[in-house]
């Protein structure tokens, strides 16, 4: 069953507030997927590692902008780490349980 097809969700938004600055989110306990967007038109860059994004330092996976990325068959609690150019951004997410 895809992340799509779970039986809750629910949403959270992160500040994005300096540009080229790392902030973490925490996805919920039994979380199994996500989705995750910026509500401007900005790329997002996404790692699962820290200290990755700010510096655009690979491994890291850009959500462009005006897409919507999805991630299902999570099975451990996960960090999200975020990044992107210009500040006053907010990263829109959506976890499935």
């Amino acid at each position: 069953m895809g992340a799509g097809m779970s039986a809750a969700a629910a949403a959270f938004e992160v500040a994005l507030t300096a540009t080229n600055t790392e902030y973490s989110f925490a996805l919920p306990r039994g979380t199994k997927g996500f989705r995750i967007q910026c509500r401007d038109a900005t790329d997002v860059r996404l790692a699962f590692e820290t200290g990755k994004v700010a510096g655009s330092t690979s491994p890291y996976h850009t959500v462009k902008s005006g897409h919507v990325m999805q991630v299902d068959n999570l099975y451990s609690g996960r960090t999200l780490y975020l990044a992107a150019t210009g500040g006053s951004k907010v990263v829109e997410i959506l976890c499935f349980t």
